[in-house]
């Protein structure tokens, strides 16, 4: 997956279902000069997409009453 965001930055997004980001991705990456802006973009965001979910993991497995959402956490109390 790292290598198609660097090859194919726009290609990433889609893949992880961030349209949005995925079309700006390409209009950077029609320019040469704004490819290695967009390959960096994607890196990060698929790296930090990856940290984000095995913290998720982690906190599921310590505490079982974990939720993802804030509001999840409001309307229960």
């Amino acid at each position: 997956m790292k290598r198609i965001a660097v090859l194919l930055p726009w290609f990433s997004f889609f893949l992880r279902e961030k349209y949005v980001a995925g079309y700006c991705c390409l209009a950077l990456q029609i320019s040469v000069a704004g490819w290695p802006l967009a390959a960096g973009w994607a890196l990060y965001s698929l790296l930090s997409s990856r940290k984000k979910s095995k913290n998720d993991f982690i906190l599921r497995s310590i505490a079982p009453g974990y939720r993802k959402n804030r509001a999840d956490l409001k309307s229960t109390a």
